[in-house]
């Protein structure tokens, strides 16, 4: 059977609307989605090591024509499996000001970025607070560069470039991983699966090409030999995770002869497939194709895996744990540039990945 998914996710584009940000909230968080998701990536070189930096944020982000920013804050990477312990930066410094490029065409100069003076809002020792273990749940704004002034932002000056330095002295080199997003969507696990022999089956998002023209990426996996390798298996795809028709979700299928297992997502999408086996693992990857539309952006689809073996419950079937996926254009509000702390020219790190922040002040 031929599904049409571009009718399908456009349907899902037209019903997805997305409110109105007030003008009275006093913080902005870039880009805004990650607000209640961990961001789809990480990069290591930002608070990691001395360096200089410089993150250039279109102003579209957070103001429609002013703004007054007393704070930037960050947050540690939600899907590395590391705690840290709390770490001092010495000699810290960090500005603000107005850029003389775009996103997407900072120069790897410095000094061509800057459109007029840069206005030093912290210097001194910035403190990183301990962080616990936060897998794939998104971690507090905890990283605060507090403005020792309030900087005033114009949009019609230009974009917002933030600027930070600090030297080798005193410092070194720590695995602070700062929560970072790319030019895409992201995914994100919840849930919890059913077991199959005796362990929860878990589903992890493959997400870095879920875009318009890319794909959502649904991998999982457990020992052999638990089940036979045939066993077949359908991934749902949905566009809720709150109702299946009028019934709400998740639904506990313990009723229904699968004790421990529940419904997820709303099974609008179903795509039937096998396991292949690797070793002593049992592997499950499947990529639904997102159709080339611009008006994806912005849509989340859910995803959860159904394996059919009679010896797994009463019911024959064992669910996984779920995925949501946020669909996002091949495109960034935020580009960084890092390089040596005493340096004038810097590296463009990626053209699409640079440090999710929130913003604390007044917007207008």
């Amino acid at each position: 059977m031929n599904i049409d998914f571009s009718t399908l996710f456009a349907a899902a584009s037209v019903l997805s609307g997305i409110a109105a940000v007030g003008h009275a909230q006093q913080t902005r968080i870039v880009p805004p989605h990650v607000a209640t998701m961990d961001a789809n990536s990480a990069i290591t070189e930002f608070l990691t090591l001395p360096s200089r930096t410089q993150q250039l944020v279109r102003g579209s982000e957070f103001c429609t024509t002013t703004a007054t920013l007393t704070e930037v804050t960050f947050r540690v990477d939600a899907r590395a499996s590391n705690a840290w312990t709390a770490t001092t930066l010495n000699g810290f410094e960090a500005w603000l000001g107005h850029a003389a490029t775009s996103v997407g065409a900072v120069s790897r100069d410095f000094a061509k970025n800057q459109s007029g003076a840069m206005v030093r809002v912290f210097s001194g020792n910035l403190q990183l607070p301990a962080q616990v273990n936060g897998r794939w749940k998104p971690q507090p704004w905890n990283v605060a560069i507090k403005c020792s002034t309030p900087f005033v932002y114009t949009r019609a000056s230009g974009d917002l470039l933030i600027e930070t330095n600090f030297p080798w002295a005193n410092n070194s080199f720590n695995m602070y991983m700062i929560d970072c997003h790319g030019g895409t969507g992201t995914g994100y696990p919840y849930g919890t699966g059913g077991k199959i022999g005796g362990n929860p089956v878990g589903l992890t998002p493959i997400d870095s090409q879920s875009h318009p023209g890319g794909f959502l990426g649904v991998l999982g996996g457990f020992p052999t030999p638990v089940i036979p390798v045939t066993t077949p298996v359908v991934v749902l795809f949905g566009f809720s995770d709150k109702f299946f028709g009028s019934i709400p979700l998740p639904l506990d299928l313990t009723p229904l002869g699968a004790p421990g297992n529940s419904l997820y997502v709303s099974p609008d999408i179903f795509v039937a497939t096998t396991m292949t086996q690797a070793g002593n693992q049992l592997r499950l990857d499947v990529h639904l194709p997102v159709p080339n539309n611009p008006g994806l952006d912005g849509v989340s689809i859910y995803a959860q895996a159904a394996f059919f073996d009679s010896s797994i419950n009463a019911l024959g079937i064992g669910f996984s744990s779920a995925i949501g996926f946020r669909i996002g254009l091949q495109t960034t509000g935020s580009q960084f540039l890092w390089g040596n702390p005493s340096g004038s020219t810097g590296i463009i790190v990626d053209h699409y990945i640079a440090p999710a922040l929130k913003l604390s002040g007044s917007f207008n």
